[in-house]
């Protein structure tokens, strides 16, 4: 889009990790983690703007709501989903209520539908 300006952010981020900010790009630091992927999405202004938020929270949330639905859709399990959202798993389970998503679905499911583990 000629003369918008696009913010970029870099999902990754580990717990402990700082990372270095410049401008609306998020500098990872330089050591090698194994097992980790990272994905860059353009953020346009005018989203963070909307949102009232900056990059790095942005970037957060965007992480805490892809591991919130992939464990809802039963893609992820919660600790899965508790490494994607960076956080520890009982810390997940306990987040679960803000973003409307009952802990225990699939486990519930599979009762009513009479599927013993």
């Amino acid at each position: 889009m000629k003369g918008s300006r696009v913010a970029m952010f870099c999902i990754a981020g580990f717990p402990g990790d700082e990372a270095g900010l410049r401008g609306h790009k998020i500098i990872l630091p330089e050591r090698l983690i194994m097992g980790v992927q990272h994905i860059s999405l353009d953020i346009p202004e005018k989203v963070l703007l909307a949102e009232k938020t900056d990059i790095v929270s942005f970037g957060r949330e965007l992480r805490m709501l892809a591991a919130v639905k992939l464990f809802e859709m039963g893609r992820l399990s919660s600790g899965r989903a508790a490494e994607l959202a960076g956080m520890g798993r009982v810390e997940f389970l306990h987040s679960l209520g803000r973003y409307n998503v009952f802990p225990l679905a699939s486990e519930l499911d599979d009762l009513e539908h009479g599927k013993a583990h």
